[in-house]
């Protein structure tokens, strides 16, 4: 599956890697929630990965995340972390078409590191590089 999470105290960190679609995106946060809700969310979308979103996509999923906001009353911090301009603007636009409905604050970064900064925590070590 191109989209995998993990959960670490209370941030969740949805990894996208290859090719995905907006029913499987959906699928997982669906997946996730039945673990229980965290307080912080990351969607990390770097390197190669993009966003396959139309206009028409963004609206479907900016309409899941008001529904299953207001169904689950969540409150929670996210942050989605791209690499590509398209994906980018296709983000803020789904920020912009849920915010003013949805009770928690999103964000959209070029960085990982920006993104923990936003969610004031602290990221994870970095593992040291081998020398071979």
């Amino acid at each position: 599956m191109p989209v995998t999470f993990e959960i670490v105290e209370d941030l969740t960190v949805f990894r996208i890697s290859g090719a995905f679609d907006r029913e499987e995106l959906i699928q997982a946060i669906i997946e996730c929630s039945e673990k229980g809700f965290t307080k912080y969310k990351i969607y990390d979308v770097l390197g190669d990965n993009e966003i396959p979103f139309s206009a028409d996509d963004v609206n479907k999923m900016a309409d899941f995340i008001i529904d299953f906001s207001r169904k689950e009353n969540i409150e929670e911090k996210t942050a989605i972390v791209v690499s590509r301009d398209i994906d980018f603007g296709n983000a803020r636009m789904l920020m912009a078409l849920t915010n003013p409905d949805i009770p928690h604050e999103m964000g959209v970064f070029r960085s990982i590191e920006g993104a923990y900064e936003w969610l004031e925590l602290s990221p994870p070590p970095v593992p040291p590089k081998s020398n071979s």
